[in-house]
Protein backbone atom coordinates (compact mmCIF):
# COMPACT_ATOMS: atom_id res chain seq x y z
CA UNK A 1 0.00 0.00 0.00
CA UNK A 2 1.76 3.42 -0.83
CA UNK A 3 1.53 5.80 2.07
CA UNK A 4 1.74 8.79 -0.14
CA UNK A 5 -2.20 8.21 -0.44
CA UNK A 6 -4.48 9.83 2.47
CA UNK A 7 -6.75 8.45 4.88
CA UNK A 8 -10.56 9.33 4.21
CA UNK A 9 -11.45 6.87 6.70
CA UNK A 10 -11.05 4.18 8.63
CA UNK A 11 -13.52 1.56 10.30
CA UNK A 12 -13.33 -1.37 12.13
CA UNK A 13 -12.76 -3.78 9.33
CA UNK A 14 -11.06 -1.24 6.48
CA UNK A 15 -9.33 2.11 5.74
CA UNK A 16 -10.29 4.09 2.73
CA UNK A 17 -7.81 6.29 1.23
CA UNK A 18 -7.73 8.77 -1.99
CA UNK A 19 -6.27 7.32 -5.30
CA UNK A 20 -4.68 9.40 -8.13
CA UNK A 21 -8.17 9.11 -10.04
CA UNK A 22 -10.39 11.86 -7.37
CA UNK A 23 -13.37 9.96 -8.55
CA UNK A 24 -11.93 6.21 -7.10
CA UNK A 25 -10.26 5.17 -3.73
CA UNK A 26 -8.45 2.17 -2.81
CA UNK A 27 -10.26 0.33 -0.39
CA UNK A 28 -7.51 -1.43 2.08
CA UNK A 29 -8.71 -4.67 4.41
CA UNK A 30 -7.00 -4.85 7.98
CA UNK A 31 -6.14 -7.75 10.19
CA UNK A 32 -8.03 -6.54 12.82
CA UNK A 33 -10.60 -8.41 14.99
CA UNK A 34 -13.15 -6.93 17.09
CA UNK A 35 -15.86 -8.28 19.70
CA UNK A 36 -17.80 -7.19 21.89
CA UNK A 37 -18.75 -3.80 21.06
CA UNK A 38 -14.76 -3.76 21.01
CA UNK A 39 -14.16 -4.66 23.88
CA UNK A 40 -11.98 -7.32 22.92
CA UNK A 41 -9.64 -6.44 20.12
CA UNK A 42 -6.64 -8.85 18.65
CA UNK A 43 -5.26 -9.06 15.09
CA UNK A 44 -5.13 -12.40 12.81
CA UNK A 45 -2.39 -12.22 10.30
CA UNK A 46 -4.13 -12.77 6.91
CA UNK A 47 -7.38 -11.67 7.68
CA UNK A 48 -7.75 -8.77 5.53
CA UNK A 49 -6.32 -10.64 2.44
CA UNK A 50 -9.01 -13.19 2.97
CA UNK A 51 -11.87 -10.68 3.62
CA UNK A 52 -10.59 -8.57 0.59
CA UNK A 53 -10.74 -11.94 -1.58
CA UNK A 54 -14.14 -12.70 -0.68
CA UNK A 55 -15.21 -8.93 -1.29
CA UNK A 56 -13.55 -9.30 -4.81
CA UNK A 57 -15.24 -12.83 -5.54
CA UNK A 58 -18.56 -11.44 -4.33
CA UNK A 59 -18.11 -8.09 -6.42
CA UNK A 60 -17.16 -10.00 -9.55
CA UNK A 61 -20.17 -12.58 -9.34
CA UNK A 62 -22.32 -9.34 -8.82
CA UNK A 63 -20.57 -7.66 -12.13
CA UNK A 64 -20.54 -10.95 -14.13
CA UNK A 65 -24.76 -10.98 -13.35
CA UNK A 66 -24.72 -7.87 -14.59
CA UNK A 67 -25.80 -5.97 -11.39
CA UNK A 68 -23.41 -2.46 -11.21
CA UNK A 69 -21.31 -2.06 -8.05
CA UNK A 70 -18.20 0.07 -7.20
CA UNK A 71 -15.74 -2.21 -7.70
CA UNK A 72 -13.45 -1.42 -10.51
CA UNK A 73 -10.11 -3.86 -10.00
CA UNK A 74 -7.52 -5.70 -7.43
CA UNK A 75 -4.89 -3.45 -6.44
CA UNK A 76 -2.85 -5.91 -3.57
CA UNK A 77 -3.72 -8.99 -1.68
CA UNK A 78 -5.17 -6.57 0.89
CA UNK A 79 -6.83 -4.14 -0.71
CA UNK A 80 -8.93 -3.19 -4.50
CA UNK A 81 -9.53 0.28 -6.40
CA UNK A 82 -13.13 1.11 -6.10
CA UNK A 83 -15.37 4.22 -7.10
CA UNK A 84 -15.84 6.81 -4.76
CA UNK A 85 -19.15 6.31 -3.24
CA UNK A 86 -22.07 7.76 -1.20
CA UNK A 87 -21.77 4.89 1.59
CA UNK A 88 -25.75 4.20 2.95
CA UNK A 89 -24.79 3.83 6.84
CA UNK A 90 -26.61 0.64 7.41
CA UNK A 91 -24.83 -2.64 9.02
CA UNK A 92 -26.05 -5.95 8.93
CA UNK A 93 -25.77 -8.53 11.70
CA UNK A 94 -26.33 -12.34 10.92
CA UNK A 95 -25.83 -14.85 13.58
CA UNK A 96 -27.04 -18.50 14.65
CA UNK A 97 -27.02 -17.81 18.22
CA UNK A 98 -28.27 -14.62 19.66
CA UNK A 99 -25.56 -12.28 21.71
CA UNK A 100 -25.02 -8.75 21.59
CA UNK A 101 -27.62 -6.14 20.78
CA UNK A 102 -30.40 -8.45 19.66
CA UNK A 103 -30.64 -9.52 23.34
CA UNK A 104 -30.48 -5.72 24.61
CA UNK A 105 -33.25 -4.15 22.31
CA UNK A 106 -35.90 -7.51 22.56
CA UNK A 107 -36.60 -10.38 25.33
CA UNK A 108 -34.41 -12.61 23.57
CA UNK A 109 -32.07 -14.44 25.92
CA UNK A 110 -28.36 -14.83 25.20
CA UNK A 111 -27.44 -18.36 23.57
CA UNK A 112 -30.35 -18.52 22.33
CA UNK A 113 -30.55 -21.14 19.13
CA UNK A 114 -32.32 -19.42 16.20
CA UNK A 115 -34.03 -21.91 13.40
CA UNK A 116 -32.67 -19.78 10.24
CA UNK A 117 -29.60 -17.38 11.11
Amino acid sequence: MNTDNKLIYEGKAKKIFANKNPKEVIVEFKDDATAFNAAKKSTFEGKGELNCFISETIFKYLINQNIPTHYINSNSKSSFIAQKVDIIPIEVVVRNTAYGSICKQTNIKPGTVFKNP
